[in-house]
């Protein structure tokens, strides 16, 4: 595919990516913040569980859609940024492809079948009357459960994975700037550690932040998005010569006194006038006392000063 055919292909996909990238940050916070307002204080042990979640069903299936939904939203944002560093970047490989298409699908499926299943089996927990901790160990312990746990599972790991190894390179060729590939980083490691709460808040603010960039709104431009090629942003070295350069370009000079004088002014040096004698040269005495004139030095206070060093 060449550049032109490259670019056509990103503007055609872009508002779609852009739909995503934003249904990607809002989905998931809007599925915590319902679970969390209409199915809160979740017990830890396993027959409280399955009462809780035989009490809350529709709740929790709800949050659970909300968030499905949201994990594909956020593994087709991701595999546009992934062709658009391909496309800059051919010998990327394709494991971080797999990673966010292959685990949002996961994630999805998997945690919808996963609730599905309690839901189903907290149902016949409480309708057989036989309470206690075995009966829950069965019921949650089934093969199926399992299954649908593990998949969810082994999909937030591969999202994890791919968000980080797609950030990652994005930044390097210039798709997105440094800070923006940081947060995607940390993003992706909070899809498989989730620290700091419940709430995705990183996730959500990185991803309607990809949003904007790939509008053009935030920050604008974006040169490798315009060329179709890698074109890093500079790093903190670059920026100083660049600066260093422009400046001399334009005639001035740093400012003097370092970094201090940089930040907070030095006093500059006065300018020799044309009346001013240079530095070590003799002061000429006009007429006067024990002056003489024409820039001679005179004798009385020549001795004068000699006078007062031998004392």
């Amino acid at each position: 595919m060449s550049i032109d055919q490259q670019l056509q292909w990103e503007k055609r996909w872009r508002t779609p990516a852009v739909i995503a990238a934003l249904l990607g940050g809002i989905l998931p916070m809007v599925g915590v913040i319902v679970r969390l307002l209409l199915a809160p204080d979740q017990p830890l042990n396993k027959a409280g569980q399955l009462l809780y979640i035989d009490d809350h069903g529709l709740a929790l299936m709800l949050s659970v859609v909300i968030l499905g939904i949201g994990a594909l939203a956020v593994g087709g944002t991701l595999y546009y940024l992934w062709v658009a560093t391909k496309a800059r970047k051919p010998e990327f490989p394709p494991a971080s492809k797999w990673g966010v298409v292959g685990g949002s699908v996961l994630v999805c499926l998997g945690q919808i079948i996963l609730y599905a299943l309690l839901i189903f089996k907290s149902s016949t927990y409480v309708s057989d009357g036989v309470f206690g901790y075995s009966a829950a160990s069965q019921a949650q312990g089934d093969a199926p459960v399992v299954v649908a746990s593990t998949a969810q599972l082994v999909g937030q790991l591969g999202m994890g994975f791919g968000v980080v190894m797609i950030c990652l390179s994005a930044m390097r060729i210039g798709l997105l700037t440094r800070f923006m590939g940081v947060l995607g980083v940390i993003s992706g490691v909070l899809l498989v550690i989730p620290l700091g709460g419940p709430l995705p808040i990183v996730q959500t603010f990185w991803l309607i932040a990809l949003g904007f960039l790939l509008l053009g709104r935030w920050p604008t431009p974006v040169p490798a998005w315009e060329s179709g090629l890698a074109q890093p942003w500079p790093g903190r070295q670059q920026q100083m010569e660049a600066q260093v350069a422009a400046r001399g370009a334009s005639g001035s000079a740093p400012p003097a006194g370092g970094l201090l004088g940089g930040l907070f002014g030095a006093r500059a040096k006065p300018a020799l006038g044309s009346g001013d004698p240079p530095t070590g040269a003799p002061v000429a005495l006009g007429d006067g006392e024990g002056g003489a004139s024409n820039g001679i030095s005179s004798p009385t206070s020549t001795n004068k000063r000699k006078r007062k060093k031998h004392r």
